[in-house]
């Protein structure tokens, strides 16, 4: 158990660091095996951002009123990760996002255009929840063992830092 347990843990230090690797993280000094502090977030709420994002949550909860057990999909248009499931989940999972990763929701999406693909963020999104998805379904029999905030702690990117070189 302990084996399979490391496994999880390198992969996942493994799957962040690659996507790392191409976001706007931070830069390790050449042979001082030092970082410099990560970078701030892109889309860091403010108090008015919050405001925003409560009152589209609103909205999306009062258009919702009566379809809440209809299938994600048939409500929301461009669903992949809750297809088939409630469509009440999605602005409970949107809203809790904002806080596991320190974000608004205009990090990922194009605000009142909630459906528009134009942002990365959006996909890089869609890989974590299906990562986090397998690893709990492989590993941890289902439950929800790994979340975002297992690595994430309220940032956009992971506070994870390599190893320092030789």
């Amino acid at each position: 158990m302990i084996k399979r347990i490391a496994f999880i843990l390198i992969s996942l230090l493994l799957v962040v660091s690659g996507i790392r690797q191409f976001s706007f993280s931070t830069a390790t000094s050449v042979g001082s095996g030092a970082q410099s502090p990560p970078a701030p977030a892109q889309s860091t709420p403010t108090p008015d951002t919050r405001a925003e994002d409560a009152q589209a949550i609103a909205e999306i909860k009062k258009r919702l009123a009566g379809h809440e057990d209809e299938p994600a999909e048939t409500f929301f248009k461009n669903i992949e990760i809750l297809k088939g499931k409630k469509a009440s989940r999605l602005p409970a999972m949107m809203s809790a996002l904002t806080g596991l990763l320190g974000v608004g929701c205009s990090y990922c999406h194009v605000t009142n255009e909630w459906d528009r693909e134009d942002k990365p963020t959006k996909q890089t999104a869609r890989k974590m929840f299906r990562m986090i998805g397998t690893i709990n379904k492989d590993n941890f029999e289902g439950k929800n063992a790994v979340s975002c905030w297992t690595c994430h702690r309220g940032n956009p990117h992971p506070p994870i830092q390599a190893p320092a070189t030789k």
